[in-house]
């Protein structure tokens, strides 16, 4: 039987590479995305299906049509703001619940339902909680994102329990690899490192457990084909949090670049500092026991398969 599988947020970085992998597998592959969304990441063989993931009655006709196998729900209004801002929080807080519960409820409808429904968490939900952080430990999150990220994975747990599929969360690492946009850090260092450009590192103390994205997405694949009772959250991450200071300093080295570029810039304070965490470094040992998943690369191994990446699109640009 060939597996259908639904993606939300399948245009973006992760979602995209699951969606490719998916395809390489043989999936029918479902990209639900919105309106306007560039969909250049997405391999051929991938189907797109543009609609608002709000609009319920909308979602609930298009799973009927897919009559998915697997969903995977990676989409989220929450993001990084640079200052809180309640009455921006209020509205991507409801939006990002509400899809979920829709999403649920959509899936719960269909004549055959999935085997599995996977969202994609993330380990700042654990805040400023131990390290590293377990699953069985209370969250502490710092930002409204953080929050959101919360209240999700215990709604879906809630729920869960009512329905005739898993729900399960699976809690991310912070993530990086090819064709990752460089307003995020790793990419951003990649890009400066191979124009020759100092890059400068605001928390160069802050340790970040970095993860390679197509760790991520085997990790995400086994959590929906997982059996395991204990399989309902789940950390994908390294179990390694370098600080900022040493992965830039690993960037440089794998773009071949003058390590004098990596300057620590003195700006401590701040937004940013107050509401991140520390540490951010997840705990592997239920990912291993209930999935039978652990990372493959090693931060320097990934880090080399994106430089060469964004290499060979300057090139074929």
């Amino acid at each position: 039987m060939v597996d259908r599988i639904a993606i939300t947020g399948a245009a973006g970085f992760i979602g995209s590479a699951l969606a490719a992998r998916h395809v390489a597998e043989g999936a029918s592959v479902h990209a639900l995305v919105r309106p306007g969304t560039a969909i250049h990441r997405l391999v051929p063989g991938t189907t797109v299906h543009r609609l608002d993931l709000s609009d319920h009655p909308a979602v609930r006709q298009k799973l009927a049509e897919i009559s998915p196998t697997i969903v995977y729900h990676l989409a989220t209004s929450t993001g990084r703001t640079p200052t809180p801002d309640l009455a921006n929080d209020r509205l991507t807080v409801v939006r990002d619940l509400d899809v979920l519960l829709g999403l649920l409820s959509a899936a719960a409808a269909l004549p055959a339902p999935p085997r599995a429904f996977v969202r994609a968490g993330t380990l700042a939900e654990y805040g400023d909680g131990p390290i590293p952080s377990r699953e069985s430990q209370r969250e502490r999150p710092k930002s409204a994102y953080a929050g959101t990220m919360v209240a999700a994975s215990q709604l879906a747990t809630a729920i869960g329990r009512h329905l005739p599929f898993p729900v399960r969360t699976a809690r991310l690492a912070l993530t990086y690899g090819p064709h990752q946009a460089t307003t995020f850090l790793i990419p951003w260092l990649i890009e400066r490192c191979l124009a020759g450009e100092p890059a400068f590192i605001r928390f160069p103390e802050q340790r970040r457990d970095l993860i390679f994205v197509e760790d991520v997405v085997s990790g995400l694949i086994a959590t929906a084909r997982s059996d395991h009772p204990a399989a309902g959250l789940v950390n994908l991450s390294t179990g390694i949090a370098p600080t900022m200071a040493e992965a830039a300093e690993i960037v440089a080295r794998c773009c071949g670049s003058d390590p004098q570029l990596i300057r620590i810039a003195d700006d401590r304070g701040g937004w940013g500092a107050d509401m991140a965490p520390q540490v951010v470094l997840g705990d592997t040992a239920r990912a291993l026991a209930t999935l039978g998943w652990r990372a493959c690369y090693s931060l320097e191994a990934g880090l080399r398969r994106t430089v060469d990446a964004l290499r060979n699109e300057k090139v074929a640009a």
